[in-house]
């Protein structure tokens, strides 16, 4: 399966740059092809293109059309559901104030994760999405 991770920045190592890192690499080893689209790359994405991970700042750098988006940051994943309209997205909330993890409602989100209740509540209360479409995961384990 070829898989496009979404993530807002890979210049350093914050919580959502560590779960791609480490996502991607999880991906890869079970024999999937992966890319992390990020408008904001540096130091993090340089690590991860060392593992042989493929890292690109602009979509129409992307050698393959992606079965799949698992996105972080809601404004990334908008650009990577508009470069690739008919790819089914996941939408990931890790944090249940900031903006860019707030919900995206548009068709090509098919599936919402939440990493506590609090995120979950956000997606159902700002998002209008059902409770029973957003997957609750408490802790990231490989």
């Amino acid at each position: 399966m070829r898989i496009l991770i979404t993530n807002l920045i890979l210049t350093d190592r914050t919580g959502t740059e560590i779960v791609t890192m480490e996502l991607a690499a999880g991906l890869r080893r079970r024999g999937h092809e992966v890319a992390i689209y990020s408008p904001h790359i540096g130091k993090t994405a340089k690590d991860v293109q060392r593992e042989g991970i493929i890292v690109l700042d602009t979509l129409s750098e992307l050698p393959w059309d992606p079965d799949v988006i698992h996105g972080h940051h809601n404004i990334v994943v908008a650009a990577a559901l508009m470069r690739f309209p008919r790819t089914p997205a996941l939408l990931v909330s890790h944090h249940p104030e900031h903006w860019v993890e707030g919900p995206l409602p548009v068709s090509g989100i098919k599936r919402a994760l939440a990493v506590s209740e609090a995120c979950r509540d956000r997606f159902v209360k700002e998002g209008g999405l059902r409770a029973d479409k957003i997957d609750l995961l408490l802790n990231a384990v490989d």
